[in-house]
């Protein structure tokens, strides 16, 4: 069985390897889960045993001796190594390795595998790389979709109850002021033609039946709208042509076609009958009601339509008398198609954005993969526990980025609840497996509080461990502590995530005592040719040991700053060096 040590690289979608056998060592190189022999030499029985037993067996905090290897050596094979003989095997797999570098890539090695301090003690420099396929979660992307469906009915059914039940009063309030903005706009309209048609009935009163003053008369038709000409107490025709006595046969002619509304009106005494063109007056209601949810008109005065606006009546909306016993009515078509139209409307405006962040959601989805991120106990080179990480396949957006937008549009809880469904039958699976799971401050405040641990209460409390994740827009406030102590008290672990960043300082750690810190990476890169960060560093195991919090430093990427690390005697880490 071979045995591997991880290898640093720059790139991050590639995993480089040394492998160890009895009788051998290789480099290997795993990308797009292909893997390629580089190169490979020969080990001699003694060089494979001292590099293995190296390699299982110390840490830059943990070395060993040359007389524990020489012991360990002669009874595992009942021969006698000598000294000089270690040390010369020590040196020719030293060599081995520049080799193996050289032959794949004329490069030298980065990093010199074997290590000694002062000549005696030696260890392996590089971690043991875990390839166990424990440490993936399976993503059951076929059931993304009904899952989703189905965490949303259970966790978000009252808050879509709520949202559509104030949809639908404001639609009805909606509906009612578009049909009060259109009844009062034809309203006014048909009464100021009344007004107006009382005024030219006046002035054309005034005239009488001997007056056939040409220019007088035309001017007062130009100033009617849509009359045609008019009939004075049954038998006096007033047109712009002139003013005449009308026979019987006449004004019957007169009074009975189809294509005039007849609207008429007292003045002083007399009766005087309008002839107005039906199609003028429709076209120009007509031109109100095309866009509007009032679809037709009916102004009826002495059993007689007056005006006849659209041709399907539908449903009476609202009845009202308008002039001298004249009778209006407004209908709608169709009451109910307006309702869901304008419902529809504010449905699409209130949720677009929560749509179009969900549907990309779910698309996002079906690439995503959750990743288990080792926090490494480096004395004893075992893992503490496993990070539970989101990532996406493909070309994925900056997760940064990802998780804003989650934040924005409120699903940041329903990816939550995916990620604990998604999580827990690994855990069943896998019992003496420890893992933490990232939760963001905002999910504890009281509106999410009883989904979050409802959703908690399906884990093992002794298996998780809860990492509060660094959130600016979000205090910490009494509610927030308290949720912190309801979940404390479920059994689970704390943790607080990117110490030293925005929310997550002092005041927090004091307050909320967790099991464990997590320094920001933004300290640790670069720790070793950092005094800054060094002091910071200082600072916080100062803060770590008052409140009795173990220290994990996140973003050991590189050898250098594993040493700075070390050499503080500060051994639980976490980063891409150790993945």
């Amino acid at each position: 069985m071979s045995l591997f040590l991880s290898l640093p690289t720059e790139k991050k979608d590639m995993v480089k390897l040394i492998s160890i056998g009895s009788n051998y060592i290789s480099l290997i190189e795993e990308k797009d889960n292909k893997t390629e022999l580089k190169s490979k030499t020969e080990l001699t029985d003694i060089e494979g045993y001292i590099l293995t037993l190296l390699a299982t067996s110390t840490s830059a905090t943990s070395p060993v001796n040359l007389e524990k290897i020489i012991t360990s050596y002669n009874q595992q094979t009942n021969t006698v190594l000598s000294l000089d003989t270690l040390k010369s095997n020590l040196s020719s797999i030293q060599h081995k390795i520049k080799q193996l570098h050289l032959s794949s890539s004329n490069t030298e090695p980065e990093v010199e595998l074997i290590k000694t301090e002062n000549g005696k003690d030696y260890f392996i420099t590089l971690p043991i790389y875990n390839n166990d396929n424990s440490v993936n979660i399976t993503n059951q992307r076929k059931a993304v979709i009904s899952t989703f469906y189905k965490l949303i009915v259970e966790n978000y059914k009252i808050a879509f109850l709520k949202r559509s039940l104030q949809l639908l009063c404001a639609t009805c309030l909606a509906l009612l002021a578009l049909y009060f903005a259109h009844i009062t706009i034809l309203s006014s309209m048909v009464k100021e033609y009344g007004q107006h048609s009382r005024l030219i009935a006046h002035q054309a009163s005034a005239v009488g039946c001997s007056y056939n003053n040409l220019t007088q008369l035309r001017r007062i038709f130009s100033g009617s709208r849509n009359a045609h000409s008019m009939l004075l107490n049954e038998t006096c025709l007033i047109s712009h042509d002139g003013s005449e006595i009308a026979s019987l046969e006449r004004v019957l002619t007169w009074k009975n076609n189809d294509a005039f509304v007849y609207p008429s009106f007292i003045i002083d005494g007399n009766e005087l009958i309008f002839r107005i063109n039906k199609e003028a007056i429709q076209s120009r209601y007509y031109q109100l009601i095309q866009y509007l949810p009032i679809d037709a008109i009916r102004l009826v005065r002495n059993n007689n339509d007056v005006v006849s606006v659209g041709e399907n009546p539908g449903i009476a909306i609202f009845t009202h008398q308008v002039n001298d016993k004249g009778q209006l009515t407004y209908y709608s078509a169709n009451p109910i198609k307006d309702f869901l139209l304008i419902f529809a409307a504010f449905a699409i405006i209130t949720y677009s954005r929560f749509l179009y962040c969900f549907g990309h959601y779910l698309m996002t989805a079906q690439r995503f993969k959750f990743k288990l991120e080792v926090v490494t106990n480096t004395k004893t080179r075992s893992p503490i526990f496993y990070e539970v990480l989101t990532n996406i396949s493909g070309n994925k957006p900056a997760l940064d980025l990802f998780f804003l937008q989650l934040r924005k549009s409120n699903l940041l809880m329903l990816h939550t609840l995916y990620l604990i469904e998604t999580v827990k039958d690994h855990a069943a699976a896998y019992p003496s497996q420890q893992l933490s799971l990232n939760i963001c401050p905002t999910l504890l405040a009281p509106r999410h509080l009883t989904t979050l641990l409802s959703a908690l209460n399906k884990l093992n409390p002794g298996q998780f461990i809860i990492e509060l994740t660094e959130s600016s827009a979000i205090e910490y406030s009494k509610d927030i502590y308290t949720a912190i102590a309801k979940i404390q008290s479920m059994g689970f672990t704390i943790a607080v995530d990117d110490f030293g960043m925005g929310n997550n300082n002092i005041d927090l750690v004091r307050r909320v005592k967790p099991t464990y810190v997590k320094v920001d990476k933004s300290f640790v890169i670069g720790l070793h040719r950092s005094p800054e960060s060094q002091s910071i560093v200082k600072n916080i195991l100062a803060l770590a040991n008052e409140t009795d919090t173990k220290v994990i430093f996140e973003g050991v990427e590189c050898i250098k700053d594993q040493g700075a690390l070390l050499s503080l005697n500060e051994v639980i880490h976490q980063g891409y060096l150790y993945q």
